[in-house]
């Protein structure tokens, strides 16, 4: 499930864009000014930023130009009601992967997020299988030896998170960045949680943990826990 930061000051806007996003299935955090949202952007990581470039405290142009400045190569879909072309060249200059001019209609705000999050090797829909676990993003569904294993929303996405990244450790406080968002206050001692219930629902005694512990520093999944 991408992690979308939507910047933007008009709260009705916000509103209808977090729910179509939510609505196909994408994690969605609002920010309603530019500094709230450089400051999301230095803790926590995104799949996609949308931003707002007139908006309070920072425009969304200065947290791009910040967020670059950082090494951010997440992709940054810009709203804005700017439409000269020195504007829109300043825009893409600074960073910005996309410009979306308003009034805007939404299938197409949904068309140009579809096509930032597209990538050739890591489609969001891909579906993900390692030993006798499947993974379909599409239809939110995870499959052992054929069965099918339910999941809480939070459970599927740290699972999904490390399927697409096998081998690679990744610490509580790295996956508390990637798969939660900034609004849930949560610790560590949740994703030792969320981890335990994932091994509770998918381990077959006496066989390896397709979750594995790295004792000191993280969690990660094995290409073939067997």
């Amino acid at each position: 499930m991408p992690k979308i930061l939507i910047l933007e000051d008009d709260k009705s806007l916000s509103e209808v864009l977090s729910e179509s996003l939510q609505s196909a299935g994408h994690t969605v955090e609002v920010s309603n000014d530019g500094s709230d949202a450089s400051t999301r952007l230095r803790t926590y990581e995104y799949d996609l930023v949308v931003l707002d470039w007139d908006v309070p405290i920072m425009s969304g142009i200065e947290v791009l130009k910040q967020f670059r400045s950082r090494g951010g190569k997440t992709p940054i879909l810009m709203l804005t009601g700017k439409s000269k072309i020195d504007e829109k060249e300043l825009g893409f200059e600074s960073g910005v992967d996309d410009y979306l001019t308003k009034p805007f209609e939404l299938r197409e705000f949904k068309s140009r997020i579809k096509a930032l999050l597209r990538r050739p090797a890591d489609l969001s829909t891909q579906t993900l299988v390692i030993a006798d676990v499947v993974l379909d993003p599409a239809l939110f569904k995870v499959t052992k030896a054929g069965k099918e294993i339910p999941l809480s929303k939070k459970e599927f996405a740290i699972l999904e998170f490390l399927m697409r990244h096998p081998k690679q450790v990744y610490s509580a406080d790295a996956l508390l960045r990637c798969v939660w968002t900034a609004g849930e206050a949560v610790g560590q001692e949740t994703v030792k949680t969320h981890i335990k219930n994932l091994r509770a629902k998918l381990d077959t005694p006496g066989k390896p943990s397709l979750v594995t512990t790295v004792f000191g520093v993280g969690y990660k999944v094995d290409v073939d826990p067997e």
